[in-house]
């Protein structure tokens, strides 16, 4: 641990003794669990939310053995992470379990949608914003009483007059001719975000990484959005069969399904059932 997170664990630390818990979970963050099983000997849990090959603790198998050891349970939110966190493990694995992240699902689905195309995430490559944008390049012009719609930003909600990137440059500059068939709306506000999820007809999901688990995706659904996605990481665990999805989120997969679900009332409109279903 840096100095700065070993106050942290410390004050951790303090708390528990004096609070006494009966579980202490921890999220993502592995090093503390070490630091806490040194101080502690109540239950612990760990809850993994990322890949854990990328994470800082866990990245080699005798890290994650170690971590098995020490933790009484460990809650992935996906099967695939799960897979992640038990590659080249051995020996008994029943304490890693899949606990997939939640969300209130509104009791019936929106009465009508509008003919909206949205995308929620941050505006970085790994999130495939810019492929959408280019595959609306091939199939916007074809329908012009349908909007796309993004949000997200490259930064913070808290960084409002932070410069452009030069990604987030490249995608106004290739949505730019559309004028207002095409709106970025930047960082909202989560309750405006469901807001437009109950309006949008179509989610589309271009992620080019393996997704965790899929928030976005599941977000859409609960809203009966017709899903436009990959199958990378926990997204094919999320969406079933309920969703139009691609083995990967390139331009012309993403403008053919678009192009299919625009045109197909009848399947966009199952697509938004099943996919409620699912949520």
């Amino acid at each position: 641990l840096s100095s700065g997170s070993k106050n942290y664990a410390a004050t951790i630390i303090e708390r528990i003794n004096n609070e006494k818990p009966d579980l202490v979970e921890v999220h993502n963050r592995p090093n503390l669990v070490h630091y806490i099983r040194k101080n502690w000997n109540g239950k612990l849990a760990l809850h993994i939310h990322n890949d854990p090959l990328t994470i800082r603790g866990a990245g080699s198998i005798s890290q994650r053995e170690a971590l098995v050891q020490k933790c009484d349970v460990i809650y992935c939110v996906s099967s695939f992470i799960r897979d992640q966190f038990c590659e080249g493990l051995r020996g008994n694995l029943r304490n890693i379990q899949v606990a997939y992240n939640g969300f209130s699902v509104p009791d019936t689905l929106p009465k009508s949608k509008q003919k909206h195309l949205l995308f929620i995430g941050r505006l970085q490559p790994e999130k495939g914003s810019l492929e959408f944008a280019q595959a609306l390049q091939k199939t916007l012009p074809n329908y012009p009483d349908w909007k796309a719609i993004f949000i997200g930003a490259s930064r913070h909600q808290h960084e409002p007059d932070a410069k452009m990137s030069a990604y987030e440059q490249q995608l106004n500059d290739t949505v730019k001719p559309f004028g207002d068939q095409v709106e970025l709306r930047g960082y909202c506000l989560h309750k405006e975000t469901l807001a437009a999820l109950a309006k949008a007809a179509i989610l589309v999901v271009p992620s080019q990484c393996n997704e965790a688990f899929g928030c976005a995706a599941l977000e859409g659904m609960a809203h009966g959005c017709a899903i436009l996605s990959t199958i990378r990481g926990g997204l094919k665990e999320v969406i079933g069969d309920a969703g139009h999805l691609m083995q990967e989120a390139t331009v012309d997969a993403i403008a053919e399904g678009l192009d299919k679900l625009i045109k197909d009332e009848a399947y966009r409109e199952d697509l938004q059932q099943r996919s409620y279903k699912q949520a």
